[in-house]
């Protein structure tokens, strides 16, 4: 299982992937938030789109997991900085 904390940093990041064409089935605000994070808890975590699920993405797409989620965690730690996230939601 992805080793997610919780940050919420990539959730505050959707608008990206829509710029770039990336289906998505939520909107987002005008800073790119996705609508289904509340109090930086996803409202819809249980059933969360694939694109949203590193580990079910990685299963559909045929991608090795653990590459997959060692790449993701980069990103994920990457956006905390820029985030300045607590130290406490860093993956290691």
């Amino acid at each position: 299982m992805f080793p997610c904390t919780q940050c919420g940093c990539c959730c505050r990041r959707v608008g990206a992937l829509k710029k770039i064409g990336v289906e998505f089935p939520y909107n987002v605000d005008k800073n790119g938030v996705c609508e289904m994070l509340k109090d930086n808890k996803c409202k819809v975590y249980e059933n969360r789109p694939t694109i949203c699920n590193i580990e079910k993405y990685a299963e559909q797409n045929g991608i090795d997991k653990e590459l997959f989620f060692q790449l993701n965690i980069e990103k994920c730690n990457l956006m905390m900085d820029e985030d300045n996230i607590k130290l406490k939601y860093r993956i290691t």
